[in-house]
């Protein structure tokens, strides 16, 4: 199972769940395949026009921050928590 956790102005466009689970899942790519065909809304948040993360968003993988691609290769154990962070602006 693959869970996702939510924060922060994300949490809009996930209905305000701050959590949602994707059981049977074969990988990563295919989780967030999953998450974007529920909630198209977030995938341009999150995924910007060449298929990367974007930099104002991390994704922590069982606690651990992935950068860059990588997150696409990590490694789903039987119960895999992504965390969706963004950036904080101010001063």
């Amino acid at each position: 199972m693959m869970r996702f956790v939510f924060s922060g102005f994300l949490l809009r466009y996930v209905a305000y769940q701050r959590s949602l689970d994707y059981p049977d899942t074969t990988g990563m790519q295919d989780g967030l395949d999953r998450l974007f065909r529920d909630h198209p809304d977030l995938r341009p948040l999150v995924i910007d026009e060449e298929g990367h993360v974007r930099p104002t968003v991390r994704l922590c993988v069982d606690g651990e921050i992935v950068r860059g691609q990588d997150v696409f290769d990590c490694a789903v154990q039987n119960s895999t928590t992504i965390e969706m962070l963004t950036a904080v602006a101010g001063g």
